[in-house]
This record gives C-alpha cells, structure tokens and sequence, in this order.
C-alpha cells in the first residue's frame, strides 16, 4: 500500500503530465508583445502566464532591471540599492559596471561574447526567454534602452523595453522589497556579435575627417548629451575630459524624447516631429552618441519607435565621447566646440505662475537645451505654493514646477544649476516709492483724468467737450490737410496704443482730448501750468502720485503685483547683469494685465506662444550660422591640377583643355594666316637658362607618326616627364615647336591633316 501510494506520487496519471506539456507548447510564443516597448499593463498580463513551477523548460518573460546613475550623482545612489528597495516580482538586476569590457579603459564597452554569456547563465535567463528591460522609478527611462541594445547586439532572440517604472508603481502594479531572490544558474550558449548595429571608433574618425569634404561619406550624427556638454561650455562629469561633439554631429538631448512628467517615451508622432525638425536626411546612416554609449541607445530606441530612417542603418558609438575625447590629437582638430562667438542667443526670462502652470514642459526642455535662463521671483514661488494644494490640472502642472526647480537647484537632476536663478530675499527694492520711479513718463496720467478732481477741472472738462462738439459740426478739412496732420503722428481719440513686447509704445497714452498736441510733454506741462491745481488748494485723491517734474500722476500699481515688478526693476537697473544688454531679463506670463503693467515699467514681456516662436527662430538662425561658422574654419580642398600652364611663350598656345574651349583654341594656328599680325604680349620675365645634358633617345621612334626637322634646331632642355609639372612643360614644349614649324606655310588640304605632329620625346 505505501509502494502504491509512492508510485501515485511519483508516477503522476498521463493527463497531468500531458495537459502542461500541451500548455506550454501552446504559449511557446504567446508574450510576443506588438512592439519594442512594452506598456506596465502588457507586462503584467505576461507575467501572469508565466509557468508557476522553477522546473518548467517553456519560454517566460523575465523581468530585467537595468538601474543605473551618473558618477556624479548629488545622492550618490547606486543601482543595486534601488534595486533591493524596490522591484517588479521575480526580477534580475543587470550590472552594466560589471558585464562590460573590464580591459578597456573606457566605461560600458560591450563585453565579449564570452563575458556575456556568463553574466546571462548567472542570471538564470535561457537563450529562449522574452526579456523586459526597465530603469528606476527615479529616471523613468535611463540605461534600460542600453542593456535592451546590448541584449540585441548579441542576438537574444526576443527583448523588449518597459515604458516604464514610474507608470508601474504609479499604476499600483505589484512590487517587492529586500534580498533578492537566487535564481538557478542556466548554460547560456555563446554568441555571436552583430557588427552592424556597432560603429568602431576608427571607421567614424575617417568620417569625421572627411566631414564636408567633396566625394566624403556622409552620415547623420545625433548626441544625446545636454547641449552645455555639446558645445563646449559646460564641463564633462568625468574629471579631465574636455566637452565638445563630433565633427558633423548635431544636439539632441535625450530629454528631449520623453515626457517631462511621467519619462516615458513621447508617441511616435511627437518623436517624428523631433527627428524631422533636425533636417535628417533619412537615406544616410544614422549614428547615435552620447557620453559613454549608455544614453545614446535612447536616441536609437526613439529612431525606432518612430519608424525613422532605415533600420540597417542606424547604428551606435559604443566608446561614445569618453573614448573620442580621449582619444584624438589636439592637432587633429576633430573636437569641436560652440562657443558664444558663434551667436547663439540665450533669452533670459523671468517667469511667474501662470506660464509654469501651463507650459511646464517646455520651459523644461528649453531650460535643458541652454535656449533659456530662468529668473523665478519669491512672487512666483510663492503663487505655486499656493496653487499646488488644488485639486485640478494646474496644481498638478505647480506641484511639478516645485519639483522641477527644487531638482535643479540642489544638483539632483542634468541640467546645470546656473540655468536656474532664485531671487534672493535682498534683490528687490525695499520700499515700493523706490521702483515707482521707473515708471515710464509716456503713460503717465493728466491730473483732471483722475477720479473725484476739483469743480474746476472738471468745469475745464465741460467747456473743452463744448468745444468739442463745436468742432464736430464745422466743416472738415481738405484731404490732404487730413494726410499732413497723420504723417505728423497727431493721434485722435479713438487711436488705440499699441504695446510691444519690449516695452515701447507706438503712440503715448493720453486722456481723450479735443487738441491732439496734448500728446506732447511739451504742450501737456503748458496745459497743466495754464489750468493750474484746484483753487480750494484740496489735497490730491489717492488715485496715483503727482509727479514733482512733469506734474502728472502715475495710476496706482495693484498690490498683488509691486513684489514682481519691485523684484524685476531691481535685476534691470541694479542686479549683477545691469550693464549687460546681453543678460537682460524678459518677463514671460499669460496674464495681460501683468503684461501691460510690466511694459508701463519699460519691462520686456513674451507670452510662451511668443517666446517659443522667438526661440524656434533663433535655433534655426543658430544652425545657419554655425553651417557658416564651419564652411569658413574648413580651408577649401585644392582641386587637383591635371596639367599646369608653365613657361608660356609670348603667344597664346592650347595646351591642354579638359571641358570646353580655352583661351588657346582661338589662337590655334598663330602666324600661319599670312597678312594678319598680332599684337604680341607684354614680355615675361625670363629665368636665366639652366645648362642641361641634351637626352637623345635610345630607340627609335616611329616616323610615320612624326615628322623631323632637317635643319639645326635649338636643343631644349631635358624634361622629366614623370612629373606631372615636367608632363606639362613637355606638352608645352612640343605645341611651341610645331607651331614654329608651321610657319609660312601653305594653306591647303595638309592644314588639318597637320594636327597632332610634332616632337613628343617618350620616356
């Protein structure tokens, strides 16, 4: 009975064994995802269908993590920690520090095939398992397109990108924390390594060189570097590596290609647009770089996910700017920086809540790019304080622009921290009278405009209205009276004022008048002395504040807004930049009444739509100059000379004509046309001969090709004809003794039989 109990257990009936094995073949294929990257919920159903026994042999989906920080980082965290923090269920971690090349001496080269197959079977992933790369929580999407790439260079079958963690821990996909599990070692065979995905080092430096060269091989080079790093001017986080690109390579921040709240990847019609905005040309080869060839898979995963450029043929630098860097001569010049003589302007712009809150996104990506400079004012911070406690889409746009700015000004994220400025609790004027004295006179306000003003002003009021309508019913003037007094700029009422965004105005803002030369200071403060204040001497209403110089009142600033424009007036005319034109600050808000109170104050003001417009033209600006910047530090190639045109002799000869006429072939013929003369040409001067042993020829040469000259002859000198300047001499030599030959001789049927016979000495 216990023999029959243990041969039950270990004997299982036909249909246990059977019915998985059936399973199993059946979902051999079932977790082919539809792309390359995989959305949380994909992923999740997959890993339900996993095989619940450690024994099964049929394919799974293994979850990688891939979590991987700078060298740099502010926090100093490590990708094994965040992996034991927190993790997708049954995950492996993928070291990219230690399944690398350990004999290069740059960072993350690809490992052998050997290497790699090792780290693979420690893993417990077998060469038919579908694999799920994914980054941090913290990155969103980082190093996870790295190790997807590097799985795929090495031919893993089935590998995929999660997009991405963030959206599976926020989504409430299931997690787990502590040590963790040991997964059993499998025998992963080795592979073979697909050249094609990878460019060598050696191959782009000959592509470099040749940049821009006539006949060169032309290829599309994207950096996904922040642009600082690009051009130049911001340094590398790697000690004593200098900044720079490539010859040819162009900026495109990997930031650029994700969404800045949730970093996972933007669709693939937004990335089209990117790709398309930098002018690729799709039929080239497009080659992806970055700082150590870990980001720069991002680019090509995006080229990817939008369809763009042929697939066999984009490739990545795997050494990236740490191996090219360290790698070229100075003297080559193969490492180019963008430098503010270029012309790339930067705008620097003073932001308040209503553009964060609504175009936080962009202002990121400009503020990566080095497109912008942002000034947040206390007003400003304080506003986001108190919008991010809502509930609606703008106190969550807030709550991320706190986070936004709180990571760059502590050094946790990319971006430089000078990109950012914060007011500091000093810079702004300590008392509002102090700003107020910046108010522009042009929209100053006549005393009688304000509210509650004397009897007498406004009896004044009363006869210049009468007078008005007086005027209305007399009788026009002409038509060209009319064109005089609008060229002269004299603006009726009902001309509207115009504001631009820098802070000037078309035409002055004035009280409706019957006299339009009120519009003149001139003739304002006439009128003010000639009219005078209230006899009864009442104090001024407390509408605005009369002016000492002019007489006239400035309207009252709302309260809410004195500590921006306190803040702003005090960076224009007495911050750091003062004196520079070049670092003057733009406000930048959607609210129009902010907008018309700034200019009032002589304060540059853009919307964002503005702002991204002045921005879009300036970086197509920035490329044409630095197209330019890069034709002129080129020297031109020396076209090639076939034959050199040396000791002429006085008269024009062909002497060899590779497309089209020359000079010569009118002068063919010379002084065989009997009366004509020439004018001959101004003499050369001649070197002084040069004695040399006369070159008889060793055979003898055809005479049916050529004729002799029977009578005593000049010998030339000997030409080396193995050059090509001696070839030319040769050629010029021989066109002079036929032509000599020719002359006075007979026009008739043996002029064109002629051509071609004359002395050619051949080595």
């Amino acid at each position: 009975m216990a023999f029959a109990s243990l041969r039950n257990s270990l004997l299982p009936s036909p249909t246990r064994l059977i019915r998985p094995t059936m399973a199993f073949s059946h979902q051999a294929r079932p977790f082919s995802f539809s792309s390359y990257l995989v959305t949380p919920k994909e992923l999740d159903t997959a890993l339900k269908k996993n095989p619940r026994t450690k024994i099964a042999t049929s394919p799974r989906v293994v979850p990688l993590c891939a979590a991987w920080f700078m060298p740099n980082d502010p926090e100093g965290r490590k990708g094994i920690d965040v992996f034991r923090k927190h993790r997708i269920p049954q995950a492996r971690f993928f070291d990219l520090d230690e399944v690398k090349d350990q004999d290069s001496p740059y960072p993350h080269m690809l490992p052998t095939a050997e290497t790699f197959a090792e780290a693979m079977g420690e893993l417990g992933i077998r060469r038919d398992d579908e694999i799920v790369v994914y980054d941090s929580e913290e990155v969103g999407i980082f190093s996870a397109p790295r190790v997807g790439w590097t799985l795929r260079v090495f031919g893993h079958p089935r590998v995929h990108v999660l997009n991405n963690y963030r959206l599976w821990v926020r989504e409430g996909f299931p997690t787990e924390t502590g040590e963790p599990f040991q997964p059993k070692k499998t025998n992963y065979p080795v592979p073979t390594y697909d050249s094609k995905l990878v460019i060598p080092y050696r191959e782009l430096k000959e592509i470099a060189k040749e940049h821009r060269k006539e006949g060169a091989k032309e290829v599309e080079i994207l950096d996904a570097r922040s642009y600082g790093r690009w051009a130049g001017t911001d340094p590398e986080p790697r000690p004593g590596l200098s900044s720079g690109h490539i010859p040819g390579s162009q900026s495109l921040p990997f930031q650029e290609l994700l969404d800045p709240e949730t970093k996972t990847y933007l669709p693939a019609s937004e990335l089209r647009k990117i790709f398309e905005s930098k002018d690729l040309d799709t039929s080239k080869s497009i080659i992806s770089s970055c700082g150590t060839g870990v980001t720069a898979t991002i680019i090509e995963t995006a080229l990817a996910e939008a369809e763009f450029g042929e697939p066999n043929l984009r490739r990545v630098y795997d050494g990236s700017w740490t191996e090219w860097a360290q790698r070229v001569k100075p003297e080559e010049g193969l490492i180019k920086k963008k430098t503010m003589s270029a012309g790339r302007k930067v705008f620097h712009c003073a932001v308040d809540e209503t553009a964060l809150t609504t175009n936080i996104s962009e202002i990121k990506k400009w503020t990566t790019n080095g497109a912008i400079t942002l000034i947040v004012p206390l007003y400003t911070l304080e506003r986001l304080h108190g919008l991010k406690r809502a509930g609606s889409q703008v106190a969550i746009n807030a709550r991320e622009a706190v986070r936004f700015l709180d990571r760059v000004t502590s050094g946790k994220d990319n971006i430089a921290a000078e990109r950012i400025i914060l007011q500091g609790p000093m810079e702004q004027y300590e008392t509002w009278a102090e700003a107020e004295k910046y108010f522009l006179p042009e929209f100053e306000e006549e005393p009688d405009t304000a509210p509650g003003a004397p009897d007498g002003q406004v009896a004044q009021r009363n006869r210049e209205d009468k007078s008005k309508d007086n005027k209305k019913n007399s009788p026009a003037p002409d038509d060209l009276s009319q064109m005089l007094l609008n060229k002269l700029n004299f603006k009726k009422e009902s001309d509207a004022v115009s504001l631009t965004s820098n802070g000037t105005h078309s035409a002055p803002a004035s009280r409706p008048s019957s006299r339009s030369s009120r519009t003149s200071p001139e003739c304002t403060n006439s009128h003010v002395i000639a009219n005078g204040v209230a006899k009864d001497g009442k104090a001024k209403p407390e509408s605005g504040h009369r002016r000492s110089a002019s007489g006239s009142t400035i309207p009252t600033v709302p309260l809410m807004l004195r500590p921006l424009l306190s803040a702003l007036l005090w960076r224009l005319h007495n911050g750091p930049d003062a004196s520079n034109a070049a670092k003057t600050c733009i406000l930048i808000t959607n609210d129009h009444p902010t907008q018309v109170w700034a200019q009032k104050f002589g304060i540059g003001v853009k919307n964002i739509h503005q702002l991204r417009t002045s921005i879009q033209y300036e970086e197509r600006e920035y490329k044409n100059r630095c197209k330019y910047v890069e034709k002129t530090q080129i020297p031109a190639p020396e076209p090639k000379t076939i034959l050199a045109y040396e000791e002429e002799s006085d008269e024009d000869e062909l002497v060899f004509v590779p497309r089209g006429r020359g000079k010569g072939a009118v002068a063919r013929g010379g002084g065989s046309r009997g009366g004509t003369t020439r004018k001959p040409a101004p003499p050369k001067p001649v070197a002084p001969p040069v004695e040399a042993a006369i070159e008889i020829p060793s055979q003898p040469i055809d005479p049916n090709s050529f004729s002799r000259s029977l009578g005593a002859s000049k010998q030339a000198p000997t030409v080396d004809l193995s050059t090509q300047s001696g070839a030319a001499r040769g050629m010029a030599g021989a066109s002079r003794n036929y032509s000599n030959s020719r002359r006075g001789a007979s026009r008739g049927p043996s002029r064109g039989n002629g051509r071609g016979r004359g002395k050619l000495w051949v080595p």
